[in-house]
């Protein structure tokens, strides 16, 4: 069942990737929120896999890249509203 959850977490790594790349060419913010869930739920399930490195580095590094970056970006170096 471990195994199971390790290949679930890469498989919504893969969804995220995607959707977040697609979100990126074609201008769409639903497709940034799904990648952003994938992500998340990926990065939840990896906690509880068997293999935790290769999961647990991918979702944690996209679900930074789609959700913390973007938040300090806007929060630290925005200058007009």
């Amino acid at each position: 069942m471990k195994s199971r959850l390790g290949s679930i977490s890469i498989n919504l790594f893969i969804v995220g990737l995607i959707s977040s790349i697609m979100s990126i060419v074609f201008v769409v913010g639903k497709l940034l929120l799904i990648g952003a869930i994938a992500s998340g739920a990926g990065l939840v399930l990896a906690l509880f896999s068997e293999n935790k490195k290769g999961p647990l580095i991918s979702n944690g590094l996209l679900f930074f890249l789609i959700m913390i970056l973007p938040f300090l970006i806007r929060t630290l170096f925005w200058n007009r509203p």
